[in-house]
């Protein structure tokens, strides 16, 4: 809306220029609201869970595309019919489980 007020447009447009910018934020935050993950289980013979509410686990494949970055792992996951993007900053996890799941992905990638 601050970007579409201080335009010199008529009112109409403007509101019309308004709808859209929230409609379009609509298609984009609902679906990511859906696709929040709570918890990744990582298993021992190489299978992923995921958590999307507390105690109802789902399987989930890792795409091959799933970047690892120094300061970032980027998991891209199929589960069911979504596929999922999960950013995982270096700092958003402790240093002991970061460096878990970068040891557990390679493990998984030469496998």
């Amino acid at each position: 809306m601050f970007a579409v007020v201080p335009l010199v447009i008529p009112k109409t447009l403007s509101l019309v220029l308004f709808g859209l910018i929230v409609l379009s934020l609509v298609f984009i935050v609902l679906p990511m609201r859906r696709q929040s993950v709570v918890m990744l289980h990582l298993g021992a013979r190489g299978e992923l869970e995921i958590e999307r509410k507390v105690g109802v686990r789902e399987t989930a494949n890792i795409e091959p595309h799933t970047a690892i970055l120094p300061g970032l792992i980027v998991l891209l996951l199929h589960c069911g019919a979504d596929r999922i993007a999960l950013p995982l900053l270096a700092d958003a996890l402790d240093s002991q489980l970061n460096r878990q799941l970068r040891l557990w992905l390679q493990w998984r990638g030469k496998a």
